[in-house]
């Protein structure tokens, strides 16, 4: 395969070119030289950055698990797992990994450790609208609830990775207030797991060891 190497004097990158993918040198922010792959499939550009995200990461990590009461509905087309004043809905296309979120493995704390160290949720952005006409924050409804809410979509499993039969490791697309979609990635482990095991005992006994958010898109 023929390749063209191309150098970039102003932006110090290197840049292969191949058929599927380009290859880069990049510095990060710490100075550190790294090539990477730029891929023009969005299938396989994906694949790769989410192997990219699971390389390295510390696998002594254990979740805390959510083990206070969780209220589940249907609402529509949707079913939402309420964690006190907090809730998490999936759409149909993820129904079947919704005993995720009914033992607790995921909850909205998981969410906001992630995104900040206080695991504190954030100032919705509509506290800060004000209703032009009674001047009191502007409170968005969403299938009648009014508090705050992560709504996921596209839960799947990653099987192009390969793992031992006591991990599994899955994507998904949380999309918030204004249509912003961010991916997260997840990993569960069960020592016990076998390959005879189903999929809601390998959840029982599962721990949630690896949560990331990835990126996101408009």
């Amino acid at each position: 395969m023929k390749q063209l190497l191309i150098i970039s004097i102003l932006a110090g990158i290197f840049v292969f070119q191949s058929c599927s993918y380009k290859l880069s040198k990049v510095e990060t922010v710490s100075g550190e030289k790294i090539w990477v792959r730029y891929y023009h499939d969005y299938d396989e550009r994906f694949d790769y950055d989410a192997k990219c995200l699971f390389n390295g990461y510390n696998k002594e990590i254990k979740f805390e698990k959510y083990n206070k009461l969780i209220f589940s509905d249907t609402i529509g087309d949707l079913t939402f797992f309420q964690f006190d004043s907090i809730r998490i809905y999936i759409t149909n296309n993820s129904i079947q990994f919704k005993e995720i979120f009914l033992t607790g493995l995921i909850s909205p704390k998981t969410f906001y450790c992630e995104l900040d160290s206080s695991c504190l949720p954030p100032q919705r952005e509509t506290d800060l609208i004000t209703d032009i006409l009674t001047g009191k924050p502007y409170v968005r409804n969403f299938y009648g609830w009014t508090g705050p809410y992560f709504l996921i979509t596209n839960f799947k499993e990653i099987e192009n990775i390969k793992l031992t039969q006591t991990r599994k490791r899955y994507s998904f697309i949380n999309i918030n207030a204004y249509g912003q979609y961010s991916f997260y990635f997840i990993e569960l482990s069960n020592e016990n797991a076998n390959s005879t095991t189903t999929f809601n005992d390998f959840i029982d006994g599962s721990t949630l060891t690896f949560f990331k958010y990835g990126w996101s898109e408009i």
